[in-house]
């Protein structure tokens, strides 16, 4: 049945997660010239690091049973002489709300032959045109292949080849400043009065609504982990 996770087959579906900065439209690569510390640009799907790349953010009901497909791949297509699978700590973020952050990718070239990018589909199944741009937020299924490799580290690749939009995210004038403590806010007015508004002594408000900041994540200790997690077990 489409949709559903099978033991035999390397395909894995992750139900009702987050999207966080979907570069899915076209290839992207990380650019160390661009930006103070550099910045994640679009590019030709021939340039070096060319790649489709998502991560996706989930509660641990749903990152558990995607670490034990992870790890009975890795067991079932491994390599003998192949170190352990790492452990669930190195394979995901965990955010300072307690949730799960993995990354999926794709190569937007093998064997030197451009890859079809991730498809992507609304909630009925109709493909998205290809220069639709998913935002950052929004709730999506993915489908991902489950690549074992082992090489300068090892591990399970999310390899992103289908996305469906359950829920899209409204796009939003992200601002590249910091916030300036004390400076001048709009509810403050634009400088200019009418005599009725000088007569009533204050120009109006003007309500703005601004993102709030993505809390930031913090060390945690794998003690504290493995508490949490109460009765799921990641099985180290």
């Amino acid at each position: 049945m489409a949709g559903e996770n099978s033991p035999s087959d390397n395909r894995y579906y992750i139900k009702g997660v987050e999207a966080l900065y979907p570069r899915i439209n076209q290839p992207y690569r990380f650019d160390r010239e661009k930006g103070k510390k550099g910045l994640t640009v679009p590019c030709n799907a021939s340039d070096d690091q060319a790649a489709y790349e998502m991560s996706v953010r989930m509660s641990k009901e749903k990152a558990v049973p995607l670490y034990k497909a992870m790890k009975e791949e890795y067991a079932r297509r491994g390599m003998a002489g192949w170190p352990a699978m790492p452990k669930y700590s190195e394979v995901f973020e965990i955010d300072s709300d307690g949730m799960f952050i993995a990354k999926t990718k794709l190569k937007a070239m093998y064997d030197n032959k451009a890859v079809n990018p991730p498809i992507q589909f609304d909630s009925m199944n109709v493909t998205f045109p290809d220069d639709f741009m998913l935002t950052s937020g929004s709730i999506v299924t993915v489908m991902v292949q489950l690549v074992p490799y082992s090489m300068a580290t090892s591990g399970v690749s999310l390899r992103l080849r289908q996305v469906q939009v359950n829920k899209l995210e409204v796009m939003k004038d992200r601002s590249a400043f910091d916030v300036f403590e004390g400076g001048y806010t709009q509810s403050e007015g634009f400088g200019f009065a009418s005599a009725d508004e000088e007569d009533a002594g204050a120009a109006p408000a003007v309500a703005v609504e601004f993102d709030a900041p993505k809390p930031q994540p913090v060390p945690v200790d794998d003690n504290d982990i493995d508490d949490a997690l109460e009765n799921l077990d990641f099985d180290d």
